[in-house]
């Protein structure tokens, strides 16, 4: 494989990664937001003093609706604490920010310097340490992440998966 060759593989990878944390990190995202200003809404004296005005036709089931809505965000704020949702949103965080120093270093790497090749094998050694540093993910979120890497590099055929992703 030559320099170029082994390059290109390598800011695939890198691309790829950071797509794949970057997807990882909006969902933690978005679940965490949710979740907390849900709770905030209707885990609070805010909810009660809100239960009060509702229409006079449903005085029987008001009960219930307060109880099903105290209900539902336990439920949520459950799953947020047992799956550690916000330390999974910095996990992949952190990572996204790793794989894009790695990303920045292969672009600015050149072939004709003196120890281009030496630094090469040192970027892909953090490869593979990174890799092995990372939380496990289904496969249908690198396959996204790996087409969206495909499309966001602007290639035109399919690449051939990264070792690392090989299974």
């Amino acid at each position: 494989m030559t320099f170029e060759e082994k390059q290109h593989e390598l800011v695939f990878t890198a691309r790829m990664n950071i797509l794949m944390h970057q997807d990882l990190e909006l969902f933690y995202a978005f679940y965490t937001r949710w979740t907390s200003t849900l709770s905030l809404l209707f885990s609070s004296a805010a909810f009660a003093s809100i239960a009060s005005v509702f229409p006079a036709w449903i005085p029987f089931q008001k009960d219930a609706l307060i109880a099903s809505f105290a209900f539902i965000i336990t439920i949520m704020n459950a799953i947020q604490l047992a799956f550690s949702f916000p330390t999974k949103l910095q996990t992949h965080a952190t990572f996204r920010r790793k794989w894009t120093e790695v990303e920045l270093q292969l672009k600015l790497l050149n072939e004709d310097s003196e120890n281009a090749f030496f630094q090469l094998l040192e970027i892909e050694k953090k490869t593979y340490q990174l890799h092995g540093d990372e939380p496990p993910v289904s496969k249908g979120r690198r396959k996204k992440a790996y087409f969206a890497a495909i499309s966001s590099l602007g290639l035109e055929s399919p690449v051939e998966i990264p070792l690392l992703y090989r299974n």
